[in-house]
């Protein structure tokens, strides 16, 4: 069993950038936050815990610490630590708040914490919790120049405003929130201010708190105050003065002794390494845990993303594994100021998979479909799985979006043929071989985009010489012999191994790993129809011969080079087939096609492509993407729902335009062509 200090080192390294910001939250500068970090130690030496603390247990103890310096600077007549001059207004209008009130806000809005933790934090009750949350954003409504109404129009309106401003409440109270809302505008004026409101803070606490993570210095101090205190024997009490003077005389004698030494890696001794070699050993090692270590394997790489050709954030791409059951595992992505996970997929090793998808990430993945996910209620899934299942499902996720920017740097350097071995370097402990060759961004625009020329960069790959793991990429952009600019997007930051789940702080509970606090809300239970679409339902899936019931509907001649499977999405009312289809996915290695038919949507700026019977709009977008609206040429409807929205993933320019171009109207050998790739529905599979 992990003795206390085990615990509270265990605990500071899982949650010590966490509440570190937290820290700085109520202390309002750095001298304050170590101040506060310290007490926490102190604090839990004094108490130890008996088992690892959670990071609400942590926050509660931060939170005593903080209330008792408040009182010590009251009785001592000093005034109270005041953020720096040069962070947001809004963001300084927070110390004019109690720090109860400003800690609730800063985990209500950038961790997720719902008014029940915050009352277990604050040792107060839901009520309480709920009512300080609620003063603390009138009070800084002013600083944002908005205004919360108090105005109501009956006495419903005080308990719905409560469900409002929780997240909890508002899921279980949806129905009759919205009924409430239709017939009340002060409610609705509330929502939407409140909603404004808590947009314009966060924006304020994550631009105060960003890259804030505890200080590695800080956190080594930490630690040796956790670590319990060496005792010297009696006896060595007599040799230690001995033993000085001769280390002074030896430092005397020989100058070079104290110095510390130096480690050279020699680039024209070392051994010759084949890169296609370390290439091959890193593109089979990708997301999978190295030899030797604890059962338990964590490893924490920083990357971003594009969520469209706009939005862009910085992440933390996290992955656990047990080495033994290769079917338990847990990978998401978060921003690196921490919340919930944008993506999250968990399977337990023996019955259950779990998936979780923010509506701000589901575009990168499922294009236009509608999956249930949106920014403010993100879609979840829970369902019946047995090891093979969640084996494979892991297998697929590593090889969309996020998690397929390793892999797809390492084909581009497989088949480039200006691969170039530059040197070694230094990482920390490993030591690194780096290749570079002229390749394209999986965050950029396809590379045959209209205009893309100058989208080419130069790639810098870091790979361990030791087992090949990719270590690092970045993109050098600009003029070659002119201004380059540089950027690293995808680098291993943290690497561990642990003996046992709980000493890894209970990565595969899905309660901790949703939201760190014990829970996971009601999640829908169906079976996904393939691992890849997690949200796409099995029940979804029509047989493909009710396409033939469509005559309108329009395939490619041949299926689309690259893919390996496709899936036919009937309306969930109606899977008999007497509607037409939704959509069909073509999926394959690094590349899928969504097909969506009947729409009304249209693109007007793209670039436009005429073929024999099809008109469309094309429109490159970031991570290699293109999207398409396709219109027969001569048809019109009056309902303007005869438009194909198409998007492609992993696809070239000429690659999507041949697609496009050999669109027919389906007959029964066009839809022989596609028979064997059709994941058939369940009913008809067995």
């Amino acid at each position: 069993m992990p003795s206390p200090h085990e615990l509270i080192e265990r605990a500071l390294r899982i949650h010590g950038d966490a509440i570190y910001r937290a820290a700085l939250l109520l202390a309002g500068n750095a001298q304050g936050a170590e101040g506060l970090m310290r007490a926490l130690v102190a604090d839990l030496l004094a108490a130890p815990p008996v088992s690892a603390p959670d990071e609400a247990d942590l926050l509660a103890r931060l939170l005593a610490a903080a209330r008792a310096e408040v009182a010590r600077q009251a009785a001592r007549r000093r005034e109270a630590a005041r953020p720096a001059a040069d962070l947001p207004p809004l963001y300084r209008s927070l110390f004019a708040l109690p720090a109860d009130q400003r800690l609730a806000l800063g985990l209500h809005l950038l961790q997720g914490y719902d008014v029940g933790h915050l009352a277990r934090i604050a040792a107060a009750d839901d009520a309480a919790a709920r009512a300080g949350l609620i003063a603390a954003m009138r009070a800084v409504a002013p600083a944002a120049g908005i205004s919360l109404t108090d105005r109501s129009s009956g006495d419903h309106c005080l308990s719905v405003r409560d469900a409002l401003v929780d997240p909890a409440g508002r899921l279980r109270h949806a129905p009759a929130i919205r009924g409430h809302l239709a017939g009340c505008a002060h409610c609705r004026a509330f929502d939407q201010a409140w909603g404004e409101l808590s947009q314009a803070v966060e924006t304020a606490l994550r631009t105060a708190l960003r890259d804030r993570d505890l200080p590695a210095p800080l956190e080594a101090r930490l630690m040796a105050m956790a670590r319990p205190a060496r005792r010297f024997s009696p006896g060595l009490r007599f040799v230690l003065p001995p033993l000085a003077v001769l280390l002074i005389i030896a430092a005397l004698v020989l100058p070079g002794i104290t110095r510390r030494s130096v480690t050279v890696v020699n680039r024209e001794d070392a051994a010759p390494v084949d890169p296609q070699i370390l290439i091959s050993r890193a593109l089979d090692i990708h997301a999978r845990p190295p030899d030797g270590g604890g059962p338990i394997w964590h490893a924490r790489y920083q990357t971003f993303w594009y969520f469209d050709n706009r939005t862009v954030a910085p992440l933390h791409a996290d992955i656990w594994l047990d080495r033994s059951n290769p079917a338990r595992h847990r990978i998401q992505i978060a921003h690196t100021d921490g919340g919930a996970p944008y993506e999250l997929q968990l399977g337990n090793g023996t019955d259950r998979l779990y998936y979780g998808l923010d509506g701000i990430y589901a575009p990168s993945l499922y294009g236009s479909l509608a999956v249930g996910a949106t920014q403010e209620q993100p879609a979840l899934l829970s369902q019946v799985a047995e090891p093979p299942a969640q084996s494979r499902a892991l297998a697929e996720r590593i090889t969309y979006g996020v998690w397929d920017v390793p892999p797809f740097y390492l084909r581009q350097a497989q088949a480039a043929e200006n691969l170039h071995v530059l040197g070694r370097q230094r990482d920390g402990d490993h030591i690194v071989q780096i290749l570079s060759f002229s390749g394209v961004s999986p965050v950029g625009y396809p590379a045959d985009a209209p205009g893309a020329t100058a989208g080419r960069v130069t790639v810098l790959l870091a790979l361990d010489l030791a087992d090949g793991r990719l270590r690092s990429a970045t993109e050098l952009s600009g003029p070659a012999g002119g201004t380059q600019t540089s950027r690293v997007t995808w680098r291993l930051i943290a690497e561990e191994t642990f003996g046992s789940s709980a000493e890894a702080g209970a990565p595969f509970d899905i309660g901790q790993a949703w939201n760190g606090i014990g829970e996971f809300p009601p999640a829908r239970t169906y079976q996904s129809a393939d691992p890849a679409m997690p949200l796409i339902s099995a029940a979804q899936l029509g047989a493909p011969a009710l396409l033939l019931k469509h005559p309108a509907i329009a395939l490619p001649v041949v299926p689309p080079p690259g893919v390996s499977r496709a899936l036919l999405n009937l309306p969930v009312s109606d899977t008999s087939g007497q509607s037409p289809p939704l959509s069909l996915i073509y999926l394959g290695p690094d590349r899928r096609i969504i097909l969506r038919f009947n729409t009304s949507s249209q693109i007007n700026d793209g670039e436009a492509v005429r073929g024999e019977l099809w008109s469309a709009q094309i429109e490159p977008g970031r991570a290699r993407s293109y999207r398409a609206t396709l219109q027969r040429i001569g048809e019109t409807d009056p309902t303007g729902n005869n438009y194909m929205l198409l998007d492609a993933y992993g696809f070239s320019r000429a690659e999507l335009v041949s697609v496009i171009e050999s669109l027919r109207p389906l007959d029964a050998e066009t839809l022989h062509t596609h028979y064997t790739l059709f994941v058939l529905p369940t009913a008809e599979g067995q």
